[in-house]
């Protein structure tokens, strides 16, 4: 079946238990609020955080998945984000390395392990 409309995006919503304390880990790596959305304190948050063109959604709402998940996000330079992670004093859970498929990536995990990799493609496969 073909198909002309296009898929322009994709945002992921991650299960976090406490917005407050995953945010700081996703300040960390350069993540800003967009907006948060809770009817009442006593209710779970719901909230958009964004880096670039990049979007995720956090979500204390126990229907919205479960924690545990692993999201591969494309960057320019993993080696260059490595470093600003380091500086930034963030824990690495996985250090850059080649991959046979031609990625070199690199992994971080958040305050409820989740698993965040960043990867950046090389034009040279190793198989």
């Amino acid at each position: 079946m073909e198909s002309s409309t296009q898929i322009e995006r994709c945002t992921p919503i991650i299960r976090v238990a406490s917005f407050k304390l995953a945010m700081p880990f996703y300040s960390s790596i350069g993540f800003i609020e967009e907006w948060r959305r809770q009817v009442d304190p006593a209710f779970p948050v719901f909230a958009a955080i964004s880096r670039g063109v990049v979007k995720l959604f956090l979500s204390e709402h126990a229907d919205d998945g479960a924690v545990g998940i692993r999201l591969i996000l494309d960057v320019s330079d993993v080696d260059l984000f490595h470093a600003e992670c380091i500086q930034n004093g963030v824990e690495i859970h996985e250090p850059p390395q080649d991959m046979v498929s031609g990625e070199r990536r690199m992994s971080l995990r958040d305050v409820d392990g989740n698993v965040l990799t960043f990867e950046t493609s090389r034009t040279r496969r190793l198989f």
